[in-house]
């Protein structure tokens, strides 16, 4: 495991982490069993709380197996993106990144 960081109070309550390439918190991060982030092993959502207020009936982490039912357990996520338009911003377990949306998502489970 890469270094822990420290994240503030605000990080801490609920939000999800902020794209360092777009520089925003996005709607969702995707969180995929696989490095080409295709959806044959299932995946997870992680929601923003602005996209839950739009949302009110969604959860924070939302699960979706794939058509055989089979549903990657969280230790077993490699990468995780969001789209930001056009562009899909993705991100593998060496990044800082990655492992804080997983934080987050493990928070979320909890």
């Amino acid at each position: 495991m890469i270094g822990d960081v420290l994240m503030s109070g605000v990080d801490e309550q609920g939000s999800i982490p902020v794209c360092p390439i777009c520089e925003s918190i996005p709607d969702f991060w995707v969180l995929y069993a696989n490095v080409d982030g295709s959806a044959i092993n299932g995946w997870y959502w992680l929601n923003s709380d602005e996209y839950l207020k739009k949302h009110p009936h969604d959860n924070k982490l939302i699960c979706m197996p794939n058509r055989d039912k089979i549903m990657p357990t969280l230790d077993e996520i490699m990468c995780v993106c969001h789209s930001s338009g056009r562009e899909l911003h993705k991100f593998i377990s060496e990044d800082l990144t990655f492992q804080k949306v997983l934080r987050a998502a493990r928070r979320s489970k909890k």
